[in-house]
């Protein structure tokens, strides 16, 4: 964990105009990462899909790490691509940002049962299906579902 947060570069997220232009162009950077740091990876989705191969104490210890970065990471990134949208003006910004949190706090969820169903996933290329659910969410949150 130590290694990605050194190399991460959030501005990946943070550069994109759009919310489901953050999620292609960080999907496409992960990609990148899991190339050159597949160990690192490799440990990560398994923690992160409960693999009971991996120690329960590194397990979790990892896990508490992992999240702790993401939630820190997901407010910086959140409070930064929020802040370039062109909101409706009856919006309160903050509550955008709470709801932008909470949708990406269950699709978080949602990708962690998706690995527990999917312990054969090991690399980003094998994610495309749930990738692509997430970017719909996205769409879906951005531009609504009424027509």
């Amino acid at each position: 964990m130590a290694t990605l947060t050194a190399v991460a570069d959030l501005d990946v997220w943070t550069a994109s105009d759009d919310l489901v232009s953050m999620i292609i162009r960080a999907t496409k950077y992960k990609t990148e990462l899991s190339h050159q740091y597949p160990h690192e990876f490799a440990l990560l989705t398994r923690v992160y899909a409960h693999d009971e191969q991996v120690p329960e104490k590194l397990r979790t210890e990892a896990f508490s790490i992992l999240n702790t970065w993401a939630q820190q990471a997901q407010s910086m990134i959140i409070n930064q691509v929020v802040d370039k949208l062109s909101l409706r003006p009856e919006l309160d910004k903050k509550l955008v940002k709470r709801f932008l949190s909470i949708t990406i706090q269950e699709i978080s969820r949602q990708i962690q049962s998706y690995f527990e169903q999917h312990p054969e996933i090991k690399r980003m290329e094998d994610m495309t299906e749930i990738v692509n659910q997430v970017k719909t969410y996205m769409d879906i949150l951005e531009h609504g579902i009424v027509k």
